[in-house]
């Protein structure tokens, strides 16, 4: 449910957005309509927590910030996994589940790798076939048992 009671922000001398009573129950689906700066933007903002700083900064994280104003629906696959990855980390977890998170994406988007995080994925790879990159090691999953395969250290 959002209850959004009395809420303004103002942005130097204009009021970017204010907004009385909005409910929104939990089942119902709404739409904010409105032209460009009409507020649309600034109260999902407020809404999700992550100012657009934050999102450009994730953006030139995953090497996409030339794409900032870009049409999604253009997109190839590959960039919408990469910012795929880029929401994942948006608000800094430390710990990213993934489900096949390298499937049709670009040499770019597997060499990323979320610094500062453990990462789990699931992937339907062969378990005979090594840790691909970017993992450091794999865990293989047969009938319920699991079984660590660490990278050999060469000596």
């Amino acid at each position: 449910m959002i209850q959004i009671e009395n809420l303004q922000k103002i942005v130097g001398q204009r009021t970017a957005l204010s907004i009385e009573l909005l409910n929104v129950t939990v089942g119902e689906i709404a739409a904010v309509v409105g032209p460009a700066d009409s507020g649309i933007e600034t109260l999902f903002e407020i809404l999700i927590g992550i100012p657009k700083e934050r999102a450009y900064e994730v953006l030139a994280q995953i090497g996409m910030a030339d794409q900032a104003n870009a049409n999604l629906s253009r997109l190839p696959t590959s960039l919408l996994r990469r910012l795929a990855f880029g929401r994942a980390i948006l608000h800094n977890p430390q710990v990213l589940l993934l489900c096949e998170p390298f499937a049709r994406c670009d040499e770019a988007t597997i060499a990323f790798h979320p610094a500062a995080r453990a990462i789990l994925t699931r992937s339907s790879i062969s378990p005979v076939a090594p840790a691909p990159a970017p993992w450091r090691r794999s865990v293989t999953s047969t009938n319920g048992s699991a079984v660590p395969h660490f990278p050999q250290v060469e000596t």
